[in-house]
């Protein structure tokens, strides 16, 4: 689908495609980092979310940046809950 946006050689669907790969990049690499990364890196690919540019990234792919935030958050919080119940079945 070709868009109206003053550059007709660049397809609408094509391009919000990317940017939402783009987005699924960040969330795994925020919530499911390599076993090589850093934990800087790690710590970086977390805050990126509610970022300007993370905003920027939502807009371009179409998509709600508060609902993606919300979403990020939520599994934040859900995978730091499941590290306490493990971390307490070992220690127990």
């Amino acid at each position: 689908m070709r868009s109206d946006h003053g550059y007709p050689h660049i397809e609408t669907d094509s391009c919000r495609a990317l940017w939402c790969n783009v987005l699924s990049t960040a969330w795994e690499d925020a919530l499911h980092p390599s076993v090589s990364a850093r934990p800087w890196d790690i710590a970086h690919a977390r805050n990126w979310f509610g970022s300007r540019d993370f905003r920027l990234v939502c807009a371009a792919a179409g998509i709600d940046a508060d609902q993606v935030l919300m979403k990020f958050r939520q599994a934040v919080a859900e995978g730091d809950h499941r590290a306490t119940l493990i971390r307490k079945r070992i220690a127990a």
